[in-house]
């Protein structure tokens, strides 16, 4: 994970740092509160009513909350995890997904967000021409002390 600029100026780097801020006394101490990674692209699977399955790609924002004890490579924990579901992850898995992240980096709560086109297939009125039609779906999904929290 590289260094980020934390909003009070300070520069924050978890693998230095077990507060998350780098030694520099103009700087108040502040800590990490989410790890993660963003905009990473993976294979999915969607359901449809009908039955059938729609594979798209999805992009996913994986988080962790308050790791501890600090894992090394947080970043790369995320991506396994998310492998770990092979080349196509389904809704079902997205479920799975939070409690594996919490459960392999020891966390007290995970973040997900899965964003991917679906298409639905459309006859116009008046011409009777057929064409598909595409929507832009967000899955969040939240697993902390309170419980799993999903929402489309």
């Amino acid at each position: 994970m590289r260094a980020n600029k934390a909003p009070s100026g300070c520069s924050v780097n978890v693998e230095s740092s077990a507060t998350g801020v780098d030694a520099d006394p103009a700087c108040e101490r502040q800590t990490v509160e989410r790890l993660g990674i963003r905009s990473i692209r993976h294979a999915a699977v969607i359901k449809q009513r009908s039955g059938g399955e729609q594979r798209t790609v999805a992009q996913f924002d994986l988080s962790v909350g308050q790791p501890q004890p600090m894992p090394q490579d947080p970043g790369a924990q995320l991506v396994e995890i998310l492998n770990l579901y092979g080349r196509e992850v389904s809704v079902r898995a997205f479920h799975d997904i939070l409690f594996q992240i919490n459960n392999r980096l020891g966390a007290q709560s995970s973040h997900v967000v899965m964003r991917f086109p679906y298409f639905v297939a459309q006859q116009a009125p008046l011409s009777g021409a057929r064409s598909l039609l595409d929507y832009d779906v967000s899955f969040i999904g939240q697993l902390d002390q309170d419980g799993l929290a999903v929402s489309i």
